[in-house]
């Protein structure tokens, strides 16, 4: 796989960004800038790094593993 040194650049082309550490670089992250260079708009999160409000009003979805899908409004990839 590749490797990059910038987050934003990994997301270039993507289907699906999962956000594996909880690291302050992706709690920052532009997710407009996100959302320009992704394909389809899924974040999975595990760690609730980003904003799930923010994600959700920008057409994200957002996933958080452990969260119900009801309080998730998790669907069909």
């Amino acid at each position: 796989g590749n490797r990059y040194t910038d987050p934003l650049d990994a997301c270039l082309g993507a289907d699906i960004l999962a956000i594996m550490t909880p690291w302050d670089q992706f709690s920052d992250i532009d997710l407009a800038e996100v959302s320009d260079r992704m394909r389809r708009k899924i974040i999975i999160d595990p760690y609730r790094a980003v904003n799930g409000v923010a994600c959700r009003d920008m057409g994200f979805k957002h996933i958080v593993i452990g969260a119900s899908a009801r309080s998730n409004q998790v669907g069909e990839l």
